[in-house]
């Protein structure tokens, strides 16, 4: 017999961001969008990119109805999900219900913005599923984000917060491209110091575009070398025994294979590599960075 239950729900309130990471754009990091008008993108509409949101009385609407009620996950993307009020008030949805302690939180993060009520509210959930994002380690994570508004330390520290609550469950989700599939080996070392229980790692996110940051297009030499010293590395990443079982139909590679795949491809192109310098270089004009000192590989 046919059922009314919803068991997922996946909501983006807005495109609302703190940050602006250099594979990012201004349709989904309100941050990036200065930054995109001033380097007057072509696929940029300048009327149409602006700070984009449902209402309160969206969510009122979405909420009124008795299938809510059963919900098992709700996910919450963004922008940056913590970073906008709505994803508060969603919540709060949940506890007038009375359900919050039956649901699981889906939630995509770059885990800047951390504080009490948050904190509070998580530990309400059933189990809270975080994804959060790691493109390098030190100045290289820096940069990818967007400068020095949020460092890698402020990020370990969310990190050791968030994992003071015993509801919640870690995905490092690494996205691939050119400025950091060659220092795989560093993210390595990086999480064999974290504690890794209720905790998974995602390589299998690749930037495509724009192109100039495919991580297939670096020259064969750097991907070769790259090759020779992930060798150590096992291909399938084995985590404890109460590593987290990923739920909501999300399928993730927990493996090297996506790395190991891009770095075999004899495609290098020169061409895309010298657009990439001179983006950095417009990058850099408008941030204060300096992306030589940053990715020595490309200088």
């Amino acid at each position: 017999s046919f059922s009314n239950k919803l068991s997922y729900l996946d909501i983006n309130t807005s495109n609302k961001c703190n940050l602006k990471c250099i594979h990012c754009n201004g349709e989904v990091s309100t941050s990036w969008i200065p930054d995109e008008k001033k380097l007057n993108r072509d696929h940029v509409n300048q009327d149409e990119v602006r700070y984009q949101h449902l209402t309160e009385d969206d969510i009122d609407r979405l909420f009124n109805c008795d299938a809510i009620k059963e919900i098992d996950t709700i996910a919450l993307r963004g922008g940056e999900p913590l970073d906008e009020p709505l994803n508060l008030y969603i919540i709060s949805k949940l506890e007038q219900l009375g359900i919050i302690d039956n649901v699981v939180l889906d939630i995509s993060t770059n885990l800047s913005i951390l504080n009490d009520k948050l904190l509070n509210a998580f530990s309400k959930f059933k189990r809270c599923l975080l994804y959060i994002s790691i493109e390098g380690i030190g100045e290289r994570y820096q940069y990818i984000r967007g400068g020095n508004n949020f460092t890698f330390a402020d990020l370990e520290n969310n990190i050791k917060i968030i994992k003071q609550l015993d509801n919640v469950e870690i995905c490092y989700a690494i996205t691939l491209m050119n400025l950091n599939i060659t220092t795989i080996p560093e993210i390595h070392e990086w999480l064999s110091t974290q504690d890794l229980s209720r905790s998974l790692v995602s390589f299998s996110n690749v930037v495509a575009r724009p192109e100039y940051l495919r991580a297939d297009i670096l020259p064969n030499n750097l991907k070769k070398q790259t090759l020779e010293r992930i060798q150590n590395i096992p291909k399938e990443l084995i985590w404890p025994k109460d590593s987290i079982d990923i739920g909501a139909g999300a399928l993730y590679d927990i493996g090297l294979s996506d790395v190991i795949n891009i770095l075999k491809k004899d495609t290098e192109n020169p061409r895309l590599i010298k657009q990439l310098k001179q983006y950095l270089t417009q990058l850099d004009t408008l941030r204060g960075t300096n992306w030589k000192q940053v990715f020595p590989e490309f200088v």
